[in-house]
């Protein structure tokens, strides 16, 4: 997903006053400098292209800072000689009402010692492969599915938009559980994600997929990880990993009928030594060459 930004609201507390923004921007585009989440890292972006001349020149000090997988990031914020908990991640239901209504929009809120004091609206931009990525993933006899922790408003939008199954609001271990129920059902599941979040759901799939631009939790979780950038890099490593059965096949089959047209013949004395030395030698490079064909079709795919 790629991510467009839209200003923040104030949630118009009473004590808002006693939050300067340069402070507060600060406060945030610091704390989540240490997530590798794809919205941490947009909404950290954002602020520092549209309101770096209003930052902070002092740095901010931040300690005891930690990640909660599902919610967002929070710290002990040094600020005027005073530790304040400091808080950036997913809007409660309770702060969604007091929210603009945007129905395609994820809504992200820092708290201030839990006192809610701006939020920011992220709204979802397709990428441009999507739409190509599901109509070849079809084609192949894969159904696709979204699973999300974004407000199920965002995904159900997004859902319509690519005609497929969404499910939001998932948490990492809904995730994993749905995962499950799909191979209890007899299915064969690949779990494309790039996210902390999406970690316990790459291990529990059959093939766990991550992108290169992903968290360092989800490569090391996921069986495969994905270089290119690109949604479309998933058919290739799909079509590459059935070129490879497809040799491997094929190899098994050469490797079985030779031994059953030669292993008789060499039995019955008909074979000479130097003869059955030429014919393994002939058998092993014949694997070699087959199997070196797939260098061939990955030059074909990344031109």
């Amino acid at each position: 997903m790629q991510w467009s930004q839209h200003p923040f609201a104030s949630f118009g507390s009473d004590n808002r006053a006693d939050w300067p923004d340069a402070d507060l921007l600060s406060a945030v585009v610091e704390l989540e400098r240490v997530s590798q989440h794809p919205l941490a890292q947009a909404l950290m972006q954002w602020i520092q292209s549209k309101d770096s001349a209003e930052l902070a020149s002092t740095p901010t000090q931040l300690v005891k800072r930690k990640e909660i997988v599902g919610e967002g990031v929070q710290a002990d914020w040094d600020y005027a000689g005073k530790l304040r908990s400091l808080f950036v991640g997913r809007a409660s239901a309770a702060e969604l009402k007091l929210c603009p209504q945007q129905s395609s929009a994820t809504w992200v809120v820092c708290r201030v010692d839990g006192e809610p004091l701006v939020a920011w609206a992220l709204t979802d931009a397709l990428r441009s492969d999507a739409a190509q990525l599901l109509r070849e993933l079809r084609r192949l006899g894969v159904e696709p599915v979204l699973a999300s922790g974004d407000h199920a408003a965002v995904v159900e939008t997004l859902g319509r938009a690519l005609a497929l199954e969404a499910l939001g609001e998932q948490s990492p271990q809904m995730k994993a559980e749905f995962v499950k129920s799909l191979q209890e059902r007899g299915s064969k599941v690949a779990m494309l994600g790039d996210g902390v979040n999406d970690a316990p759901a790459l291990a529990a799939a059959d093939v766990g997929i991550a992108m290169g631009s992903g968290t360092d939790a989800a490569k090391q979780t996921a069986a495969l990880t994905l270089k290119d950038p690109s949604l479309m890099s998933v058919m290739t490593a799909i079509r590459l990993s059935r070129a490879t059965f497809r040799n491997i096949r094929q190899n098994l089959l050469w490797a079985f009928g030779y031994n059953v047209a030669l292993i008789p013949l060499a039995m019955s004395g008909r074979l000479t030594p130097m003869w059955a030395a030429g014919a393994m030698a002939f058998s092993s490079l014949f694997v070699v060459l087959n199997a070196l064909r797939l260098l061939r079709f990955e030059n074909q795919k990344t031109e």
